[in-house]
This record gives structure tokens, C-alpha cells and sequence, in this order.
């Protein structure tokens, strides 16, 4: 018997929970609202990448959290609010989803032979995470359009201007084909420009003379086949481990180790 196909997943990172977002759904609504914020993203995780949300979803939800609809709805508003989740798509779709949801979700089934993507609810491209032939996609024509929804701002949906979201540009990012044949290393000033094209905010230097000090080879000695891909890969990941230092806090460390770990992942 074939095997079910899994869309969800078994389980998520618990270091989504530390963000700004959950932190002040909990300064506000205590212990409780924060158990509540963090069974949304289990049950939206074991789906995949969102969730539907009406009034029968959120009463099912309210019962099987043992606590009143109407203290769910205000978590919603507030998750909504602080952008745990993304207001556009929850307007236009009744959906509960973000981009981080999304990155992680696409970095976690990156491995899985055939992964499903509904083009009418992407942030993200999932192209980044793992190869194009290996996504069952639905309403992929949607995609573009939905990656350039943002929320209104208004008076129940206000953002201070401290803490606008930067722009997700990895959807417009192209990189060249791979050229498995003949690899091409890059030189410095081409990775500067690159970076700079696609408006890449972590260091050119730092990649090329770490990869060019390691032979442009991963951690198991396999060339580099794609060194733009690999560099939109270590862009992310200075971008999510910048979230998990502002989250740890003053004098939080990284795991070295874990980190190279997951710029190979991304490419291998």
C-alpha cells in the first residue's frame, strides 16, 4: 500500500514562538493567550503552510482549547495586529498564514519527494527551498499577484514605524541555471553586484571568502554548482538567525556548526 500523502508537519520550531509578535500577544493576554497563539501555529503547521479560518473553524477551535470563541477571536485580531499573520491574505482569503510560516514550512518538506503549493496563498517562493519539478503546484498564475499584497493601514490594523516589514524580495530573485558540467566560481566584485541587483541585505565579502576559502565546496567536499542560488540561501539564513538573536536577547551566541549546516541544506 502506497504511503499517505503528508502535507502537514510532525512537528515545527519552537523559536517561532519568540518573536515580537507572541511576546506582546502574551504581555497582553497572559499565559493563556500565548497557549492559544502557539496551538494556531500547531494547528496550521500539522495543515501545511495556512489555515482556513471562519466562525465554525473557530469555534471547533475555541472547544478543543477549552476557552471561549470570543477570547479566541481577540487573539486572532491582536496576531493579526502584531503580524503574526499576514492581514492581506486574511482579508481576501480567510486564511491564517505569514512568510515566516511559510519559510519554515518550504525549509522543512525540502526534502519530501513531491510537495503541494497553492499559488493563491504564497508570500514565498517556494522555488527557493527545493526544486521546481518537485512542486505539485495549484494556481500557480496567482503567485506574483499575491506576493505583492499588503495590509491596509488603518486604525484597527496600525503599524509604528519602527516596525514596518521589510519587503520579501526573494520572489523576484532569478539566479542562473545550474551548470553542473562546468562550475563557475564568481568573482568578489559579480557577487557584490548580484547582491546589490537583488537588493540582498547580508555581506558579499563574507560569502564569497568563506566559500572561496573553502574551495566553493559544502561541508561534504561537493562542488558548488550554483553559487547565486547558494548565496540567496545565506541571505535567508542571516536573516533568520537575526530573528533568533533579537528573540535569545543581548549576549545570545549561535550555533556555528548548525548554522553551516543549514547554508549547505539549502543548495545540496
Amino acid at each position: 500500500m502506497a504511503r499517505p500523502f503528508k502535507s502537514g508537519l510532525y512537528y515545527f520550531p519552537f523559536d517561532v514562538v519568540s518573536g515580537k509578535g507572541i511576546k506582546r500577544i502574551e504581555a497582553e493576554f497572559g499565559l493563556k493567550g500565548f497557549a492559544v497563539a502557539v496551538k494556531l501555529l500547531q494547528s496550521i503547521y500539522s495543515q501545511g503552510y495556512y489555515m482556513p479560518w471562519n466562525r465554525n473553524v473557530e469555534q471547533s477551535f475555541s472547544a478543543e482549547a477549552r476557552t471561549g470563541y470570543r477570547f479566541v477571536s481577540e487573539i486572532i485580531s491582536a496576531a493579526l495586529k502584531q503580524e503574526v499573520f499576514h492581514q492581506g491574505l486574511y482579508r481576501k482569503f480567510g486564511i491564517l498564514t505569514s512568510e515566516e510560516i511559510q519559510e519554515n514550512y518550504f525549509d522543512a518538506v525540502k526534502r519530501r519527494k513531491c510537495v503541494k503549493a497553492n499559488g493563491k496563498y504564497l508570500l514565498v517562493n517556494p522555488a527557493l527551498f527545493l526544486d521546481e519539478e518537485r512542486i505539485e503546484w495549484e494556481n500557480k498564475q496567482n503567485f506574483r499577484v499575491n506576493a505583492d499584497i499588503n495590509p491596509e493601514k488603518n486604525q484597527n490594523f496600525a503599524q509604528s514605524k519602527g516596525e514596518e516589514r521589510k519587503e520579501d524580495l526573494y520572489n523576484t530573485i532569478q539566479y542562473e541555471p545550474e551548470q553542473k558540467n562546468n562550475p563557475q566560481p564568481p568573482e568578489l566584485q559579480e557577487v557584490r553586484d548580484y547582491a546589490g541587483q537583488n537588493k540582498l541585505s547580508c555581506n558579499p565579502d563574507a560569502f564569497y571568502h568563506y566559500y572561496q576559502e573553502h574551495g566553493w565546496t559544502d561541508k561534504k567536499g561537493n562542488a558548488i554548482w550554483n553559487w547565486q542560488r547558494a548565496f540567496i540561501a545565506w541571505d535567508k539564513r542571516e536573516r533568520i538567525y537575526a530573528r533568533q538573536r533579537m528573540a535569545a536577547g543581548p549576549g545570545s551566541s549561535i550555533d556555528k556548526k548548525a548554522l553551516d549546516e543549514y547554508i549547505d541544506g539549502q543548495f545540496t
